[in-house]
């Protein structure tokens, strides 16, 4: 666990200290840098395991550095937590167009802060001991080619859809000492036998092919987690969204949302160009 790279951006020295300090006591290697340009800068010279990132910052403030990491292939995969005032009005819906796995709201304790860093870390260890493993299986051990490709597909649904009900179930918890052994329990219970029951009336593997249409509940299965579906599956065609009398049409090609058209929405829920 100990010995992996942190990168801690903030324009506060006192964050900055305070976080090295407690990181460093946990056995983390801790870097630090005073803004976003720095931090970018840091980010290319080092490869952090995980970056904790301040959102208002001089030069460039949190969300352009998050735009300059996903566009360069090397930093794209870097997990990157938020670190947010409670000012700041940065909530989930901010943190998920960021880019960003996971946030945590200043003050916050040295519990909190080093929970969070394991979490994201513990996280995506499994999520790369599992490439690893699937790239260890060969066409003659269990699987031929094109089953193989099946079973990929199933295992990146059911990984998309844990991850979006667990963030749906741990949203509203308070504070990371609640919301950490919540997420964990969620994700424990949640396995792939547990949600393909749940999906039981649904055939995963259909979703390879074009459809005409599927309808369902977003309270069962999240929007997020629906979009994400569309992305890995590289669908097209136009998502209809209904609450009473108010309606979007998401248009969707390739698994990329391309438009969207609102029907009845309040235009203070409206964004885009």
């Amino acid at each position: 666990m100990a010995g992996e790279r942190i990168l801690v951006i903030d324009d506060s020295p006192t964050i900055t200290k305070v976080v090295q300090l407690v990181l460093t006591k946990s056995g983390f290697q801790v870097d630090t840098a005073p803004d976003g340009e720095a931090g970018l800068a840091a980010a290319r010279a080092t490869r952090p395991d995980v970056i904790l990132l301040d959102f208002m910052m001089p030069k460039m403030n949190g969300y352009q550095l998050c735009r300059e990491l996903v566009a360069d292939a090397e930093l794209r995969d870097i997990p990157v937590v938020l670190m947010s005032a409670k000012g700041d009005q940065v909530g989930e819906r901010f943190v998920k167009t960021m880019g960003i796995v996971d946030y945590i709201t200043k003050p916050f304790s040295p519990d909190a802060v080093t929970g969070v860093v394991r979490h994201v870390l513990d996280k995506y260890r499994q999520t790369d001991n599992l490439e690893d493993a699937a790239a260890r299986v060969t066409r003659d051990d269990v699987l031929d080619g094109k089953d193989l490709d099946r079973a990929e597909v199933r295992r990146t649904v059911l990984a998309q859809l844990r991850a979006s009900l667990v963030d749906a179930l741990t949203s509203d918890a308070a504070g990371h000492d609640l919301r950490d052994p919540l997420r964990r329990a969620a994700d424990a219970a949640l396995g792939d036998v547990a949600l393909t029951r749940m999906l039981a009336p649904l055939d995963l593997d259909a979703l390879r092919e074009p459809a005409s249409g599927l309808r369902g509940d977003l309270h069962v299965v999240p929007l997020a987690g629906l979009l994400q579906l569309l992305d890995a599956q590289e669908q097209s065609g136009v998502l209809a969204v209904e609450r009473g009398a108010a309606r979007v049409e998401v248009h969707v090609r390739r698994g990329r949302i391309d438009q969207a058209i609102a029907h009845r929405v309040a235009d203070e829920l409206k964004l885009g160009r």
